[in-house]
């Protein structure tokens, strides 16, 4: 028996997800996760508004906010106040744990691999529990939380302090981040502001936030995880979407034969994204 086979087991995916929607279910569909059948089913509000997200994503990118939510650090018998940077932030897991992240963050998946992030300075959060020792402070010092250091946002709890038993509720998001400083190169992100779009300043303006950049997909964009299999089956028939697609993933010319020689890094460009459903997720 090969042993290499247990040796070379992946212990973590090589997929990241963003995930987005939060405000459309608030707003269209709170209780979704409460249907009899345990479906993921969505109401027209919900569904129009996936399908919007889903086109402007596509076209123009993923937004980078800034958190305004007063994040702090208390480690060390010390608090500290992590200043705030535009960010977009991602999960590694099993898409069979999809249902449990999209309950809490929205359920429109955008999977990328890894490099995607490195190409933009992306890396895992550092963790670290609340109210305990570390020997991360010192390195990081008061003096590092400042709005200079854009690192310090790369820190988090790995639990609510008042979370009893721990869960590790954060811990278990395994998350990952790309974090706005004036290192990331130009061509990966633009600013809303250069987009002469009304269509999309009014998608904007309705969602009532704006955000600092956007993060345009390339070929490591690589999975949609759909809310529902009624919105895939529409998505899969709207023009603007397939367009998009195909604009960053454009199919191989029809002339140009495969080489497998050749590394698959490669092939990524013409790699179509897989389209899945968040239920059948739970089967993977």
């Amino acid at each position: 028996m090969n042993n290499n086979f247990f040796i070379n087991k992946p212990v973590h995916s090589d997929f990241l997800v963003h995930w987005t929607g939060e405000d459309i279910d608030k707003e269209h569909d709170q209780k979704w996760y409460e249907n009899p059948k345990n479906q993921s089913l969505t109401n027209q509000g919900a569904f129009n508004a996936y399908l919007e997200r889903l086109k402007y994503i596509l076209k123009y990118g993923l937004w980078m906010i800034e958190s305004n939510d007063g994040e702090k650090i208390v480690v060390n018998k010390q608090s500290y106040d992590k200043p705030i940077f535009p960010r977009t932030c991602f999960t590694e897991l099993r898409l069979s744990e999809a249902r449990k992240h999209a309950k809490r963050f929205g359920r429109l998946g955008i999977g990328f691999k890894r490099y995607y992030l490195f190409d933009r300075l992306g890396a895992p959060m550092i963790y670290v529990q609340e109210g305990t020792e570390s020997v991360l402070f010192p390195p990081f010092s008061k003096k590092d939380f400042d709005e200079s250091n854009p690192a310090c946002s790369f820190l988090k709890h790995m639990c609510p302090s008042d979370e009893k038993p721990k869960n590790y509720k954060y811990f278990d998001e395994s998350e990952w981040r790309i974090v706005f400083s004036n290192r990331l190169d130009k061509k990966y992100y633009k600013c809303p502001d250069e987009i002469n779009d009304e269509g999309f300043n009014d998608y904007i303006n309705k969602a009532g936030k704006k955000p600092k950049y956007l993060l345009p997909l390339d070929k490591w964009f690589s999975f949609i995880i759909y809310p529902s299999l009624h919105v895939k089956v529409a998505a899969e028939q709207d023009t603007d979407i397939r367009n998009e697609i195909n604009r960053i993933k454009p199919s191989l010319p029809r002339r140009q034969t495969v080489n497998c020689l050749q590394g698959t890094a490669g092939y990524e460009m013409n790699s179509k994204p897989i389209e899945i459903d968040l239920d059948a997720c739970r089967n993977f």
